[in-house]
């Protein structure tokens, strides 16, 4: 009687594990039906001690600065949308995009536009569909000139101590060695340096299906 009695808890907290499993893990697929800011703002110490302004992303053009994050759920991407606060001249660019935890390169936005002319302006592009799946990914920026500044996260002085912490053991913060090119993202990220000094803000971006 006992062991049955066992048998039936460890099925009923099984079932129980699984419920829980399955309503952590939702999928968002459905255009107009959810979207999340890169790179899981809401989570970001990194991001808490920032205002929402004009940001500088790339401190040197074509750089790729990263900053690391967990989705929680299963989103599929089709659509990144973003506002360019200060353009620099015709023909510049920038991009937001998402490697995985390797740095393999899963999705780039594709060149928004950094003319001047665009400031203020809502920007949204189109790419073909992509499902990322719950896990650590990195979140990337780029510009193909310093001066462009999309909308974005820019911190003050408690960011050096804010990297100092999420670094300590692995780059979560950082600048990647392999550079932009034509208004791409390059399709891996190469080794990481942690941000220790020239901090660059966060661009916002908006990942939805």
């Amino acid at each position: 009687m006992k062991s049955s009695i066992r048998f039936f808890a460890a099925v009923l907290f099984l079932a129980v594990v699984t419920s829980l499993s399955g309503s952590a893990q939702a999928s968002f697929s459905t255009v107009g039906g959810g979207g999340f800011w890169g790179p899981g703002l809401c989570e970001n110490a990194h991001e808490w001690m920032g205002e929402v302004t004009a940001a500088t992303i790339s401190a040197n053009s074509n750089e790729v600065r990263v900053r690391q994050f967990i989705l929680q759920s299963s989103f599929t991407i089709g659509h990144i949308t973003t506002i360019l606060s200060n353009g620099s001249f015709s023909g510049t660019t920038f991009n937001f995009g998402i490697y995985s935890a390797s740095g393999n390169l899963l999705l780039d936005s594709g060149p928004f536009n950094g003319d001047y002319t665009e400031d203020g302006l809502v920007q949204t592009l189109s790419i073909t569909s992509v499902t990322l799946s719950p896990g650590t990914y990195y979140y990337a920026q780029t510009a193909s000139e310093s001066g462009i500044q999309p909308t974005g996260l820019v911190g003050n002085s408690s960011i050096s101590v804010i990297d100092a912490i999420a670094n300590a053991t692995t780059s979560r913060f950082a600048v990647a060695a392999n550079a932009a090119s034509g208004g791409a993202l390059p399709s891996t990220l190469g080794a990481l340096t942690a941000e220790t000094s020239n901090w660059a803000g966060t661009g916002l971006a908006f990942f939805e299906p």
